[in-house]
């Protein structure tokens, strides 16, 4: 009995597959990505969300600043989303 390809196999089953391109991501996508990973880190680092407080370092303060910014912009929002392990844009 003759070995069949994956391609004969689908083509006897009548399946068709639509192959999609990857994402690509722009550069200000990457970035908010990247910015959103460094602030999950650093609620897994002191387990609380980043804060403005007068004590907070500088680190600290973007974090905050970012995860504020990133919850008034519903854009932003959607294309970090499926990061936020600690439901912080919630």
């Amino acid at each position: 009995m003759e070995r069949l390809t994956d391609d004969q196999i689908l083509d006897e089953l009548e399946i068709q597959l639509e192959l999609k391109s990857p994402k690509v991501l722009t550069p200000l996508q990457e970035r908010l990505i990247s910015g959103f990973e460094e602030i999950n880190h650093f609620f897994e680092t002191h387990q609380r969300v980043p804060s403005h407080h007068a004590d907070a370092d500088i680190f600290e303060k973007l974090c905050a600043s970012r995860l504020d910014k990133i919850k008034q912009n519903s854009e932003m929002k959607s294309v970090v989303l499926f990061l936020d392990k600690f439901n912080l844009l919630g």
